[in-house]
């Protein structure tokens, strides 16, 4: 990916591992997409699709995240969140 890329959002078909630029600020992945993700520190907003369901290191700017349906691991939320979106069978 090209390094000054600041939104990305992956379809259905994306489910190869990625590495993401230090510039991006918002991912959307696809419903279809379960690979682990490293995410770089400049991410702000990140929606994970419907069978996302690794665990996640979320970076401390992070202030909006959404999380699939199947997703039901632990998690550390950073300070900064101000936004959050879970699916009623997260335990």
């Amino acid at each position: 990916l090209p390094n000054n890329i600041k939104n990305l959002e992956l379809g259905d078909k994306i489910t190869q591992d990625l590495i993401f630029p230090k510039s991006l600020i918002s991912l959307k992945t696809g419903d279809r997409y379960n690979k682990y993700l490293l995410l770089p520190n400049s991410l702000i907003e990140l929606k994970l699709g419907y069978k996302y369901n690794k665990p996640l290191k979320l970076p401390n700017s992070l202030t909006c995240l959404e999380l699939g349906y199947c997703y039901n691991k632990l998690l550390k939320l950073p300070n900064s969140l101000t936004s959050l979106k879970i699916n009623k069978y997260y335990k």
